[in-house]
């Protein structure tokens, strides 16, 4: 991991802990919400056509547990399931014939600031509250892409990492190519939402969460064709998955051997990957006061000293 990333990381890790000191130190109208999220997830990065990523959206869901400390304050654990994908076809760059799925698996932890704030117990939060979050998270991915399985006779989505499409196997080391990517990586998420007052004991909520990732692997795409003719010779399925835009011929047999060219452009490494939760959510109040009983057994004891 780079300096800069590092920087990232530390930062986020100082704030997240400036905030869980500050919740330790109130207390007094500090409640528990838990509850389930569930939306749609997009991806922005090489495949997704200049902002074409809404032809691509994917399910997610998740489950939340947040803290609320402050006023305007809360610390949020959130866990998400969901996937990403996109393809060529059609798009600008259909002639490059490039596609993927891949599953997103996230956890994370948000600060989050509400614009309204709620200055007495929960019963008196307000109806309605604007808030923006930001945070530190770790997520897993596995980018794969279809592949024809002659002795199934079927077309199968295979795992792109392994294969290295890009010469991350390649023992041309003089090439300059790139390192196998990590499949678990950590994240920046930031975003906004608005909250709602449902009942007594439920908010309802929706919120759009942006994820800054530091890889431009997602989608198995990031910079240069490799020298496909050492790829076939290494992994002719690697040689299959990284150059797919053969397969566009009659017949699905390759005219040309090297069609798109060794060292041509297959993305943009300048430009890491996004991905994007846009999600309802219920949370369920959990009062965390002491019991009534205890509280009624405090009482009589301040009044027999007096």
């Amino acid at each position: 991991m780079s300096k800069k990333r590092w920087m990232h990381f530390g930062l986020a890790f100082f704030l997240l802990f400036l905030s869980l000191e500050n919740a330790l130190a109130q207390g007094r109208r500090s409640y528990f919400t838990v509850g389930p999220a569930l939306g749609i997830s997009n991806y922005l990065g090489d495949l997704d056509d200049n902002f074409g990523f809404f032809k691509f959206t994917k399910p997610g869901f998740g489950f939340n547990v947040v803290y609320h400390y402050d006023p305007h304050m809360h610390l949020r654990l959130s866990l998400t399931q969901a996937w990403v994908g996109a393809m060529d076809q059609n798009g600008r760059n259909a002639g490059r014939n490039l596609h993927f799925r891949s599953p997103i698996t996230e956890v994370s932890m948000h600060v989050c600031y509400d614009f309204i704030g709620n200055y007495r117990r929960y019963k008196y939060r307000p109806f309605f509250t604007p808030y923006i979050f930001g945070g530190i998270g770790v997520y897993a991915f596995n980018p794969k892409a279809q592949f024809f399985d002659v002795a199934q006779n079927k077309s199968v989505f295979i795992e792109l990492q392994p294969l290295g499409t890009e010469g991350q196997f390649l023992p041309l080391l003089d090439q300059g190519y790139p390192r196998p990517y990590a499949l678990t990586q950590i994240n920046i998420p930031f975003g906004a939402g608005i909250r709602y007052k449902f009942t007594y004991m439920i908010d309802v909520g929706f919120e759009i969460g942006i994820r800054k990732l530091f890889t431009d692997y997602l989608d198995d795409v990031s910079s240069l064709y490799p020298n496909l003719r050492a790829l076939e010779l290494q992994n002719p399925k690697a040689y299959i998955m990284s150059d797919r835009s053969l397969d566009l011929t009659e017949n699905n047999r390759r005219q040309y051997p090297y069609g798109a060219g060794s060292g041509n452009v297959r993305g943009f490494s300048n430009q890491d990957d996004w991905y994007v939760f846009s999600m309802l959510t219920v949370n369920f109040i959990i009062d965390n006061r002491k019991c009534p009983k205890f509280a009624k057994m405090n009482t009589r004891r301040k009044a027999s000293r007096r």
